[in-house]
């Protein structure tokens, strides 16, 4: 089959089109700018692509059209798509009907910790030699790619509640029906498609009730936002896990920067020591064991391959280590994912300095949604520096004013660099940039400057 991807650089549309090509059809795509990593992973997968979408890339041998979510009408190419009346889908449509529809389906949903919990899945599927197939929203280190068809039955998706397409305006787990979910957390976010909370917990209440009775919820117990999900109708088993007790699965210690951490069930304490830190990341692995027990995996063997588990690029990503400096690279763009982040770096570098750079690059970030809670956010950092991004709907500079913290403002990325390049040398420093997107260039500026 010949297929074509309009919007093909996005990480969900790119890793499509690697498991489509993996199957054996014949790939292109388009899109109006596509960087690294997923242009590498596109090349190395023999994928041309288009830059642009003029209607001439219409083909009368391309049998589809996959539209990217990120496609609006008066793009050319999918206007010319109507006006020919040419078969056309979505990506999680696709998905569904070309590879989920034969597998056992393991989603992660929630508003934070997806690309995470979702690998930690793939690696003690993977470790117990049950090689899934998997879509994630990042690219696995050890691996190098996000996205695989996988020989075994079971098949890893990091499940999105963004809208699906101009044309499916559900969420894109609506679509994926799966065998074990996993409801991490729920907070207010995507502010460009939801009204409020209570519209985002109707659409995971919605995402339930595609489940069959024989399938299984994993929840966290202490998230009052998934309880109110669960309150709304459950008609499948339910897991829960947390820090009480009476939970299947609990957090029953940890040290400081939950490095090292224990989670009982069933009466008996599994402990794990990792290289990850914060309470967040406990809560992420607990939920990947809870998910991998549902598919038979022993706790304890689940806990031992999560001793050597790396993250995901851009999950507090050491980029570059220098005397004294040390600068990360974070995907957080929620005041949430910013102040966890923050919390665990605190707790494992005690006193030492931290400075963080946030870029406000999301639809929600841009629209000012989260301007009371990002000031909050950032209360165990030292320093804060802004990025003044462009079409910002709300004040930088009111926000920096009520900052109890020192913070400044800076228009270019450039001017960025500088600061990063004039750190005092003599004080133990970390620097933590957070944004969800390329954030104009500066991971390659920084290489470049050779700090």
């Amino acid at each position: 089959m010949n297929i074509h991807i309009l919007g093909i650089a996005g990480t969900f549309m790119g890793s499509l089109a690697l498991l489509a090509k993996e199957m054996g059809h014949d790939i292109t795509g388009c899109d109006t700018g596509i960087y690294p990593p997923m242009s590498h992973m596109l090349k190395d997968s023999d994928i041309d692509i288009t830059l642009g979408f003029n209607k001439t890339q219409i083909d009368d041998r391309i049998d589809i059209y996959i539209i990217g979510n990120a496609i609006t009408r008066g793009n050319s190419l999918f206007e010319e798509i109507l006006n020919k009346k040419l078969k056309y889908t979505s990506g999680p449509q696709w998905l569904c009907e070309n590879i989920l529809s034969d597998k056992k389906v393991i989603a992660i949903a929630g508003t934070h910790g997806k690309t995470t919990t979702t690998s930690m899945v793939i690696k003690i599927l993977s470790d117990s030699g049950l090689d899934p197939g998997f879509l994630v929203g990042g690219l696995l280190p050890d691996l190098g790619i996000s996205a695989s068809l996988g020989d075994g039955d079971y098949f890893v998706i990091e499940a999105d509640e963004y809208d699906t397409a101009l044309f499916d305006k559900r969420s894109k787990f609506i679509h994926y029906k799966p065998d074990i979910l996993v409801l991490n957390n729920l907070e207010f976010d995507h502010a460009d498609i939801f009204d409020n909370i209570d519209d985002i917990i109707k659409s995971f209440h919605h995402l339930v009730r595609t489940l069959g009775s024989k399938a299984t919820v994993i929840i966290n117990s202490d998230d009052k936002n998934i309880k109110k999900v669960i309150q709304k109708g459950l008609y499948s088993s339910l897991i829960k896990f947390g820090e009480q007790p009476t939970d299947n699965f609990y957090l029953s210690q940890h040290n400081d920067d939950y490095s090292s951490f224990a989670t009982s069930h069933s009466n008996t304490e599994h402990k794990l020591n990792w290289q990850m830190i914060g309470r967040h990341n406990s809560y992420n692995a607990i939920a990947a064991i809870a998910a991998c027990y549902t598919a038979d995996i022993t706790v304890k063997n689940a806990v031992k391959s999560l001793q050597n588990y790396l993250p995901p690029k851009r999950r507090l990503e050491l980029i570059g280590q220098y005397k004294n400096l040390n600068i990360y690279d974070d995907f957080a763009h929620h005041p949430t994912a910013i102040a966890t982040t923050l919390q665990g770096l605190r707790a494992k570098v005690g006193k030492d300095k931290i400075i963080a750079i946030i870029d406000p690059a999301s639809n929600t970030m841009k629209m000012g949604i989260h301007g009371d809670k990002l000031i909050n956010s950032w209360q165990d950092a030292d320093e804060i520096v802004l990025y003044n991004r462009k079409n910002l709907k709300f004040d930088l500079v009111q926000l920096c004013q009520n900052s109890l913290q020192k913070c400044t403002i800076y228009d270019s990325t450039d001017e960025i660099v500088n600061i990063i390049k004039k750190t005092n040398r003599h004080l133990k420093t970390n620097i933590v940039l957070f944004s969800n997107s390329a954030f104009d260039g500066i991971y390659q500026k920084i290489k470049d400057e050779q700090i």
